[in-house]
């Protein structure tokens, strides 16, 4: 996840971790904690393909 302090950016952001350990109350405290506002927070399955192809658009609409 990309810090973006002093940014007015909304939308969704991703958090990528490891199969084995279950972050979402330390990741909604540290949100919170931090005033952002957190509308939802669901776990999510891509395979590796998937992943890459929403990586690649999101770094080329970056760069457009």
């Amino acid at each position: 996840m990309q810090d973006s302090e002093g940014s007015n950016q909304e939308g969704h952001h991703f958090v990528v971790t490891s199969l084995d350990r279950a972050i979402a109350r330390e990741l909604a405290q540290v949100v919170v904690g931090h005033g952002w506002a957190l509308y939802e927070l669901r776990p999510m399955t891509l395979g590796l393909e998937e992943l890459f192809v929403r990586l690649t658009a999101e770094d080329q609409k970056a760069a457009a």
